[in-house]
């Protein structure tokens, strides 16, 4: 009985780093590809060469043996268990056998002992310029031949076997230079994404030659949309004259010797069309690969809108002093007005906490928008809850309207002063009353806004004697905030207050 001597393979003892010897066959994206007439025709050269039946580019991946090229096999791949190929990869370069019934390794092989079998085999290890075994290119035949091989037919399978490793690095090296590429590619769409997300534009200049380079956006902003090539003279010529020389100076400053050769600086150019100017800053840095000459590469984004934001904070502090200078005015009137019509430190320290609560829930509107305007519905409504607890005896009802900040705080007194008498003699002073309060739109050229108040349900009204601080504020001192005087009708079912004005006097209007 003839014992048959186990591969590598079988045996899981390896003379290399298997897992190093899998990742680099894979690296070569070799496996399970198509045929090629390239590897088909070393196979039929080899098949020639030695007048055999069968010839094979044999690559052994994990746990089975793959054939890239094969000339009477008729499957592209067996498994290991029954390889040749698999004791080739303990020989230093080639493994000739010429008559497999006599070699243990092979004697007990299905592939040989079978009627017609595989009586020789000579091959040659393919190997990775790490040493790694990745197949063979074999020969086969089915009778033997005692005589082994000529020098000539050894000399054809190294070459052979040398010009299939030398076709697999091709094919790494395009693989990866088609993955350079692509990376590239992908990098290059990233920036740009970037650049784009970022509304950067991207430019370069080489000095010396007095040409700026750059892409669409960067010429765009920079005044010169026509070609990639920009004059530097042109594209100064574009810059505002209160910036050029420091433009120009900061871009002498980033070439000189010793510095740290960055540029950044902010300024103005004017915009093809003429009309006004625009923001810019740009950021660049000194480059210098071995054997080029000095690039200045950098980027260049519109600050308008950051410029603007700063022109627009400056002129709000400004107009929050002047505010504030105002609303200690209105605090003011409201403590003069208050301590004149009452008779008693507590009654005017209630008046003046009503009308201060009364002002602060305007001012908080006003804050949510940055003091730019309130919505009027929401000026009524903040007025019911302050002198309220059952919201359902006011009826609200108008269009949409935002109000300027100095009608929110006109309009927000003038209802604490209403409802103040409400409670205190009016419709709100017993349990049955109401007050309706609605505002419509007038058309016309100056469109107008009609605002009425309504009282019903409450005591018989009996009109004032004489004319206090919220008669005052409900009438003729609202002109200058309202761009109206109020009137007040005391009914004998109930107080009827009417403001009219203009659109233009009291609302916050796009663009104005």
């Amino acid at each position: 009985m003839v014992t048959q001597l186990l591969s590598p393979f079988a045996t899981g003892c390896f003379p290399w780093d298997e897992d190093a010897r899998l990742r680099a066959l894979d690296s070569y994206g070799i496996l399970d590809t198509p045929r090629e007439a390239d590897f088909d025709d070393v196979a039929a050269l080899a098949a020639a060469t030695f007048g055999t039946p069968i010839a094979v580019v044999n690559l052994i991946a994990e746990g089975r043996q793959w054939f890239k090229a094969e000339i009477g096999i008729g499957a592209r791949e067996l498994p290991l268990d029954v390889s040749i190929c698999a004791h080739a990869f303990l020989e230093s370069r080639l493994m000739v056998v010429p008559d497999t019934t006599e070699d243990p390794r092979f004697a007990c092989n299905p592939l040989v002992a079978v009627d017609g079998g595989l009586r020789f085999y000579a091959g040659v290890l393919l190997r990775t310029v790490d040493g790694l075994p990745l197949g063979t290119l074999c020969v086969l035949d089915t009778v033997p031949r005692p005589d082994g091989i000529t020098a000539l037919q050894r000399m054809t399978l190294e070459v052979l076997g040398r010009q299939i490793m030398t076709q697999l690095e091709l094919r790494r090296m395009l693989m990866q230079r088609q993955a350079d590429e692509k990376e590239l590619r992908e990098s290059e769409t990233r920036a740009r994404l970037a650049l784009d997300a970022a509304e950067l534009g991207a430019w370069e200049a080489v000095p010396g030659t007095g040409v700026l380079y750059g892409d669409a956006r960067a010429r765009e902003l920079l005044g010169h949309a026509e070609t990639a090539e920009m004059p530097f003279d042109a594209f100064l010529a574009h810059v505002h004259p209160d910036d050029s020389a420091a433009f120009a100076g900061a871009v002498a400053t980033a070439l000189a010797d010793g510095g740290d050769n960055r540029l950044d600086i902010e300024y103005r150019v004017r915009p093809t069309n003429g009309s006004g100017h625009r923001w810019l800053r740009s950021r660049a840095q000194v480059l210098k690969a071995p054997g080029e000459r000095r690039r200045l590469v950098g980027t260049v984004r519109d600050i308008s809108a950051e410029k603007a934001a700063e022109e627009h904070r400056r002129l709000l502090n400004n107009e929050l002093q002047h505010r504030v200078r105002n609303t200690l005015g209105v605090v003011q009137g409201i403590v003069s007005q208050s301590l004149r019509a009452v008779a008693t430190p507590a009654e005017a320290s209630a008046a003046i906490s009503s009308r201060l609560i009364t002002l602060a829930h305007a001012h908080d509107l006003l804050t949510q928008t940055s003091w730019v305007a309130a919505p009027i519905a929401a000026i009524i409504e903040g007025a019911v809850l302050v002198h309220l607890a059952d919201s359902a005896r006011v009826s609200i009802a108008g269009p949409p309207i935002e109000l300027k900040a100095r009608a929110a705080l006109a309009l927000s007194m003038a209802l604490h002063e209403l409802f103040t008498n409400a409670v205190k003699y009016g419709a709100l002073s017993n349990d049955v009353g109401t007050v309706a309060i609605d505002w419509a739109i007038t058309p016309g050229s100056s469109p107008g806004v009609e605002l009425t108040w309504r009282e019903q349900g409450g005591p018989p009204v009996v009109p004032p004697t004489r004319t206090g601080f919220g008669t005052r504020l409900t009438g003729s001192s609202l002109a200058g905030d309202l761009g109206g005087t109020g009137v007040t009708e005391y009914a004998p079912a109930g107080v009827r207050w009417s403001l009219s004005t203009t659109i233009a006097a009291i609302c916050e209007l796009d663009g104005a």
